[in-house]
């Protein structure tokens, strides 16, 4: 098509009579303004064309330049009551420069306007109409440039003689749009296209009109069917999942023909073939969730379930299944409403992810108070069930099957901090896919992180290789209760790093009054004074937690390194821009994953110098407290949780995710010098 569009082209200017304008001459294109007729009739419509000859390897581009670049503009100075169209394009082409895609032309371009004539032009011999044209002309580099384009007309009452450039003009009007009834549906990170026509020998290609829309170099599937024939495209990325319209060009070729089309098509969610990539996702987020179950947030809760297994003995096989079965059901309730409430916020405008829930320093202080009374019983400083302190925690490591119902809770809610090995691309997965895929996502997740306790519980083999009851069974008892209090630590110090010292300080203040309370109902009888002074205690923890401390809240952050500058995507975009290696540490204070790889990679000096030597522009994006901007950035990526680490290399505008579980070796492969 190309060829025959230059031929037609140089075959009109080779044998023109037309009238045209003087050409005017700019850096690697000429322009020029034509007609299709010689003369204007009053009342009529005719045709005029930008022209752009364009130097070989030189392009401009279409109406959607695609990833970068600009449109052509031509801005018409027209006499009174004469009105133009819109522009005409002809078919563009795919330019790619990995990792970008963009859409124009190279060659000799016609942009073809049609004009509307006033059916009086009273006693006018000429017309002169005027094209202020604007364009970007690129190879590897771009230049801008503009030309005012002037064409004198004659005017005839007679119907106007065509010239030899009407043959260019007819072929450029073949490839008007035709509109296309299509249906168009997103699954997961695919957009399928449903056409009413059979494209069996045809290469169908898509131009998006809307970005971000479909991503540019992924490949465009066809399927044909008995009915009709399916597009698949793949989603941009930062494509807005409410996108309600695709807009867009279809181009069939076959042979030395084109079929255009116009695509304008209300995007539906649609559900996941059998077939698609949702099984992935759940193999992912099942090796997740059991992953889980080995990082050091769920420890703490697992210690309960391990004190559990020892008292097990004494149970029946049948009471033993049962706590299995409960503890599972906590789990999978647990990851029920962390999907309902991030589809809610989603739906809402809201951004949330994985272990949002962190980012509340109220729910972290909470955290702390639960723990911290688990650890004192573990300690045998009290016996559940004796006051106040059988409340919230006693439901932990009571006896029946609310207490096993419980702790799943509990270990869901510890464990979020935790971001796993595989659970990155799942849960990214869930919060752009459909509302069932979503609820799958999480409940394959909760199946991996309940099962190690759900096959114990149905394999009474095991209970056998345990000792026999006695002494070890309190000293267990009382070791995991170091565990508990570890946990607290890290969450006081999670509440420093979101509060500021004055509310940490209130908050030690609570434990300690926690800790009186423990006290009073231990040594005193039962009586007024002994209640009062509890109830004194009690109310002392709630008003240091929750009334004085956000009072006191100041903006907390980690620690400040000359070398690392905090995140905003406006500075990220002018360091990419200019060419620089970019490395941004998606964190927070509360991701345990996160510190670790902060000091066994992030943090040691080769891997410093390394970085240094590179010129790696550093941005930490710190997630302890809630923010849109990093919370926006994670979803541009398909993430939904911290870790996550994106390396630009030098030149590159599309990052490389590294591994959660960071090593030295995966920063060395991208900016090793």
């Amino acid at each position: 098509m190309k060829v025959l569009r230059l031929f037609l082209i140089c075959w009109c200017v080779i044998f023109s009579t037309e009238v045209r304008a003087n050409i005017v001459h700019s850096p690697h294109l000429d322009a020029e303004l034509i007609s299709e007729n010689q003369s204007i009739q009053p009342g009529k419509k005719f045709w005029l064309a930008v022209r752009l000859q364009l130097e070989k390897e030189w392009h401009v581009y279409w109406e959607n330049p695609g990833d970068s670049g600009l449109p052509t503009k031509i801005l018409w100075e027209l006499p009174s009551e004469f009105t133009a169209g819109k522009i005409l394009w002809p078919i563009p082409e795919r330019i790619e420069a990995p990792p970008l895609v963009n859409y124009g032309f190279d060659g000799d371009v016609l942009l073809l306007t049609e004009i509307s004539a006033p059916a009086n032009l009273g006693e006018k011999k000429n017309i002169a109409i005027e094209a202020n044209v604007s364009w970007l002309v690129c190879r590897q580099e771009c230049i801008p440039g503009k030309a005012k384009l002037v064409l004198d007309l004659p005017i005839s009452n007679t119907d106007p003689l065509p010239n030899s450039w009407k043959i260019a003009f007819d072929s450029a009007r073949s490839h008007t749009p035709k509109l296309i009834p299509v249906t168009s549906e997103i699954r997961g990170d695919k957009i399928y296209l449903s056409l009413p026509q059979k494209f069996s020998d045809a290469r169908v290609e898509f131009f998006p009109l809307d970005e971000p829309s479909v991503a540019g170099l992924s490949e465009q599937v066809l399927t044909v069917g008995e009915a009709g024939s399916t597009l698949q495209l793949t989603k941009a990325q930062g494509m807005d999942q409410k996108l309600s319209t695709l807009r867009g060009l279809l181009v069939a070729k076959q042979k030395n023909t084109s079929e255009v089309y116009s695509v304008a098509s209300s995007i539906s969610e649609g559900h996941a073939a059998p077939n698609e990539s949702i099984w992935i996702e759940l193999l992912f987020a099942f090796l997740g969730g059991l992953i889980l179950n080995f990082m050091p947030c769920v420890f703490p809760v697992l210690s309960m379930k391990i004190l559990a297994v020892t008292n097990a003995r004494s149970t029946s096989i049948a009471s033993m299944r049962r706590h299995g079965l409960f503890y599972a059901f906590g789990v999978l309730f647990s990851f029920w409403i962390l999907a309902l409430l991030l589809v809610i916020a989603k739906n809402t405008g809201q951004g949330l992810g994985w272990g949002f829930q962190l980012q509340s320093p109220g729910f972290v202080a909470s955290l702390a108070l639960l723990f911290f009374m688990i650890g004192l019983n573990f300690l045998g400083s009290f016996e559940f069930g004796s006051g106040l302190m059988g409340v919230g925690s006693g439901l932990a490591n009571k006896e029946g099957v609310w207490g096993d119902f419980f702790t799943g809770i509990l270990a869901v809610v510890v464990a979020s901090p935790c971001s796993a090995p595989f659970m990155g691309t799942a849960i990214g997965f869930a919060l752009t896919a459909p509302i069932i895929e979503n609820f799958l996502i999480f409940t394959f997740l909760g199946l991996g992180l309940a099962i190690p306790y759900l096959l114990l519980s149905f394999s009474p083999k095991a209970l056998t290789l345990l000792p026999k009851p006695g002494l070890w069974m309190v000293r267990l008892k009382e070791f995991f209760a170091f565990p508990m209090f570890l946990t607290v630590i890290w969450l006081l110090w999670v509440f420093a790093q979101q509060s500021g010292t004055a509310s940490s300080f209130l908050l030690l203040l609570a434990l300690f009054l926690l800790s009186l309370l423990v006290l009073v109902l231990r040594t005193f009888s039962k009586s007024l004074l002994r209640n009062l002074m509890a109830l004194l205690c009690l109310i002392g923890v709630l008003l240091s937690v929750f009334y004085f401390a956000p009072k006191f809240q100041t903006s907390a952050s980690q620690e400040a390194s000359s070398e690392w500058k905090p995140y905003s995507t406006a500075a990220v975009e002018s360091e990419l821009t200019a060419g620089e290696p970019v490395f941004i540490d998606f964190t927070a204070a509360w991701c345990l994953t996160c510190q670790v790889n902060e000091r066994l990679v992030l943090g040691r000096p080769e891997i410093r110098d390394l970085l240094h030597s590179a010129k790696v522009k550093l941005f930490r994006a710190d997630w302890t407290n809630k923010d849109p901007a990093i919370t926006a950035a994670l979803e541009k990526v398909g993430r939904a949780g911290v870790p996550v680490y994106l390396a630009y290399p030098r030149g590159k505008k599309d990052p490389q995710i590294l591994p959660q579980l960071l090593t030295v070796d995966a920063v060395r492969s991208v900016f090793n010098p």
